[in-house]
């Protein structure tokens, strides 16, 4: 994983500034995320790897990934001293999705919090829980197409970020068809 941020982060220069900083957050937590993401796919060999609660190792992979994709957008924010691209902007299709960044954290911050009321939510948190792919998608397609992006200008990165998606969108295919639990039956 630190690879692949390095590679894309290398050929534009790793400094101390602050834009550096946005792109390793950005680059990072996006990739934390889709651990988070690929990981509700193997509870079990995780389980019998780590010899920890999945969830613990879930929300571990995840909360560092949030917290990543929270800063990415503050330290934007601060880099180009415009707080506007902290919101959604709906001109036309393309523009929203090349700064679909802010919706996709939006969404982000929903399924995270379904987790965290899965009590009070009862069946439903999982539901709105799986917004997470939505936004990873979101998020891949803004990283992909952001107008000023300079980490995904290759054509194999690009690559890599959309078979990232689509692994993501599998994973949810998965989990909702044949890594369903058994519900047990109450008596």
């Amino acid at each position: 994983m630190v690879l692949i941020a390095l590679a894309v982060a290398l050929p534009n220069g790793i400094t101390g500034d602050v834009y550096t900083l946005t792109r390793l957050a950005g680059l990072f937590g996006y990739q934390l995320i889709f651990l988070a993401v690929l990981s509700s796919a193997f509870v079990r060999p995780l389980i019998k790897a780590f010899g920890r609660p999945f969830v613990t190792l879930h929300h571990i992979v995840a909360i560092s990934g949030l917290s990543l994709i929270v800063l990415h957008p503050i330290l934007a924010s601060s880099a180009w001293g415009d707080r506007s691209i902290l919101l959604p902007r709906f001109e036309s299709l393309q523009t929203f999705i090349q700064w679909g960044g802010s919706p996709a954290l939006l969404v982000l911050i929903i399924a995270v919090l379904a987790a965290g009321l899965r009590q009070q939510l009862k069946d439903a948190w999982q539901v709105v829980h799986g917004l997470t792919y939505v936004a990873f998608v979101l998020g891949t397609a803004h990283a992909a197409t952001a107008p000023f992006t300079t980490d995904l200008q290759s054509t194999w990165i690009r690559v890599v970020t959309w078979l990232l998606a689509a692994a993501a969108l599998a994973v949810c295919l998965l989990r909702r068809t044949t890594l369903k639990p058994k519900r047990r039956t109450q008596r």
